[in-house]
């Protein structure tokens, strides 16, 4: 008997989302204490290298994914560890997502349901973007959860009284130092380094051998460790730049597999 095999795509991943404990799983993984290896691997898809396969122990193919979509789903897990970690500790969150990219619906999915002290989320898209309105769907759960959800068009006037900040892409609007507000935490999720002209008093990373001749304080999984305190002042401004976001992992790709099978989502190839 063939074994069961599932294509998901990028909204079945962000739809499944929700039901996986990804931000944990990250969290695990810069830990380095992850629990959930049973020896799956992801490997690449059959010559396209927008395709990867989860693999289970026995190197029997069990899910396919678009490698971006796994890609945003994990920066989107990082995003909210970071903000978990590093935004200042008292009162509610005002979250700003600058830029248009294809992350930005993962991270709603996971700000709105793994981080409970947002309260408003404000989408300051890039201006090819303007008027295409957010996915209904996250709208509608964002509503439910008790989040306030916005779109403004300028990136001043957004990300004024923010306590997270990330920036998705350089198609973003302009971002400088002098728009933040004291104690903001900015994430660049971009992979590109769009945030780093940002004068911070800190600069964190995910993973310090990848940055090159950039200055940093320390990894996330430092403060994760308690090797580095994170945030001491509520008036600092911090930076976190994701390096490895483009690296996804079999403990989040497998996680994501059972959510969608258990949803309905995805289309079975073979049974």
């Amino acid at each position: 008997m063939a074994t069961p095999l599932i294509q998901l795509s990028g909204r079945d991943m962000t739809g499944a989302l929700g039901s996986v404990a990804a931000v944990d799983l990250v969290a695990e993984e810069l830990r380095g204490t992850d629990r959930h290896d049973d020896g799956s691997r992801l490997v690449p898809g059959y010559d396209d290298p927008e395709l990867v396969v989860l693999e289970d122990a026995r190197g029997r193919p069990r899910c396919v994914f678009p490698a971006a979509g796994l890609r945003d789903c994990r920066t989107a897990a990082l995003t909210v560890l970071a903000a978990r970690e590093l935004t200042v500790a008292a009162g509610p969150v005002t979250a700003v997502l600058v830029g248009s990219w294809s992350g930005r619906d993962p991270l709603l999915v996971l700000l709105v349901d793994q981080f409970p002290r947002v309260d408003r989320i404000a989408l300051c898209p890039s201006s090819a973007a303007r008027g295409v309105p957010a996915d209904p769907a996250l709208v509608a759960a964002a509503d439910l959860s008790g989040v306030a959800l916005s779109v403004v068009e300028d990136v001043r006037c957004a990300v004024r009284g923010a306590a997270l900040v990330v920036v998705g892409g350089p198609d973003g609007a302009p971002l400088t130092a002098d728009a933040l507000d004291p104690g903001a935490l900015v994430v660049d999720a971009s992979g590109d380094a769009v945030a780093g002209a940002i004068a911070a008093d800190q600069t964190y990373v995910d993973d310090a051998r990848l940055a090159g001749d950039r200055v940093v304080d320390a990894e996330l999984g430092q403060v994760l460790r308690g090797e580095h305190p994170g945030r001491s002042r509520d008036e600092q401004v911090l930076l976190v730049e994701l390096l490895t976001a483009g690296a996804p992992t079999a403990a989040l790709a497998r996680s994501l597999h059972e959510s969608a099978v258990a949803r309905g989502c995805g289309v079975w190839l073979a049974g």
